[in-house]
């Protein structure tokens, strides 16, 4: 596994100093083809440490929360001084815990005088208030009152979505995950049902409970508690239970287009075993092109991928599948050129389709993909294809052809490197940049997304470093 660079995330913002050292593969359509890496930590204090993709995305998924409820508080605080009306939220973690309840005179309620309000419903709003006051109690009999008043059919709907919220976020929720899990289970109010979902969802132990997250999810007809649901079994899709219920998703022609494309993409996590490629070669002939393109992905990550497959995707007629299929099939072709039980003559078709779709497919994506993949092909096919290349139609695709040629020959489009960091595309920019760091050393920090000013006068910079 070769890291490409310590790629800062965009969660530096909040200050964590988190980078991923990943292995980026060509680009095409939709974004860059990250493959299977090992991800990398920088700590404060300059201490790097490897982590597994599990603990990096349990790590990043913590930072966006942090991020969304930091927000959500600004944006709460900025209302209170406008004087508007508090903004709503789905989730009551996200905005903090509430203000205490105080008496008329300005004493705050205790504990048990906020159980026995949220219990008494003689006066709604001050029982609405006590419940919601009770994510400050963080008591077992808290709990049983919060979990006593939502069973209760008496209860009015609105009060029961309340108290919902309030058992559905901390501290309250990863003390109850059995029984979150079981009130979904029984639960029929549809808004209910939801915050349950998004509260089952974000359990800090989910993976104990997988197994019956994963059920759950399989019984769900609430699209969105489904959403919910499906987030956490994608984020755990390792577990046995997990995939199968992805692997149950992924193959359901029935299944919505974006759930299925969900199920996929979390399926690319890791290699697949013998049954997942047998469940997923089928689905090289869906309908969607985005399944297609999803379910090569992962078969690409068989160390057994068969030539079949990757001709099956350079065949496609959607460029999505085309560009994946030379992004990540193209790894496997010098062990089909070494296989000698393979018919040479396909290995040799197959290495002019690429050739081919690397000059004169109709997309650029798919163009700038081949340039990439032709790595693998013979010298002479290699060496023809980057000729045609440097003189592509595309700038992305010139770029790329002109990075994969020899360093004299690379040198002699620093012009064009240095024009291509003013480029419409944020991609671009930062493309050619890697480049002129690579070719001349340039060490002035610059970033394809910053503002026209900021990015105007690195570029200057840069100019006069290189020069």
């Amino acid at each position: 596994m070769r890291p490409f660079a310590l790629l800062p995330l965009g969660l530096l913002a909040i200050g964590v100093g988190l980078a991923a050292g990943l292995t980026i593969g060509s680009s095409d359509d939709a974004g860059l083809v990250v493959e299977e890496a090992e991800i990398v930590v920088r700590a404060d204090d300059g201490e790097v440490r490897t982590l597994s993709a599990d603990e990096a995305a349990a790590r990043i998924e913590y930072l966006e929360a942090a991020l969304r409820r930091s927000r959500t508080r600004r944006v709460a605080r900025e209302s209170r001084i406008r004087g508007d009306a508090a903004p709503e939220s789905e989730n009551a973690e996200a905005v903090g815990p509430p203000s205490p309840l105080l008496h008329p005179e300005g004493r705050e309620y205790t504990p048990d005088e906020l159980l026995e309000l949220a219990r008494d419903g003689r006066d709604p709003e001050l029982r609405r208030a006590a419940i919601s006051a009770l994510r400050r109690v963080n008591t077992d009999a808290a709990r049983n009152t919060l979990q006593a008043i939502l069973a209760d059919d008496k209860t009015p709907p609105e009060t029961r979505l309340l108290t919902a919220r309030v058992l559905a976020n901390q501290p309250h929720r990863d003390h109850l995950p059995s029984e979150l899990i079981t009130s979904l289970g029984t639960e029929t109010d549809p808004a209910i049902r939801q915050v349950l979902a998004r509260g089952v969802s974000g359990l800090r132990e989910r993976r104990v409970w997988m197994s019956e997250i994963s059920a759950a999810l399989g019984k769900e007809q609430n699209p969105e508690a489904r959403r919910a649901l499906l987030n956490a079994v994608a984020r755990s899709s390792r577990d046995p239970a997990a995939r199968e219920q992805l692997l149950s998703i992924a193959t359901s022609a029935g299944a919505p287009p974006d759930e299925r494309r969900t199920a996929l993409n979390a399926l690319t996590r890791g290699r697949p075993d013998r049954d997942t490629v047998d469940q997923l070669r089928p689905l090289l002939k869906a309908r969607d092109p985005a399944v297609r393109a999803q379910a090569l992905r992962v078969l690409t990550s068989d160390r057994g991928m068969p030539l079949s497959t990757l001709r099956a995707g350079l065949a496609d007629d959607d460029p999505g599948v085309r560009a994946t299929a030379l992004a990540r099939g193209m790894s496997h072709f010098n062990r089909f050129r070494k296989t000698k039980k393979l018919p040479q003559g396909q290995v040799v078709a197959t290495a002019s389709r690429v050739a081919q779709l690397a000059r004169n497919d109709p997309d650029a994506g798919v163009r700038r993909a081949g340039i990439s993949a032709s790595r693998y092909l013979p010298k002479g096919q290699r060496a023809a294809v980057l000729a045609a290349g440097r003189s592509d139609s595309d700038l992305g695709v010139r770029l790329a052809a002109y990075a994969g040629s020899s360093r004299k020959v690379a040198l002699s489009a620093t012009d064009q490197f240095l024009g291509a960091l003013s480029a419409p595309d944020a991609r671009t920019r930062d493309y050619a940049y890697s480049q002129l760091r690579r070719l001349h050393g340039v060490r002035v920090p610059f970033q394809g997304v910053w503002n026209d000013d900021a990015r105007a006068a690195a570029i200057k910079t840069i100019r006069t470093s290189v020069r």
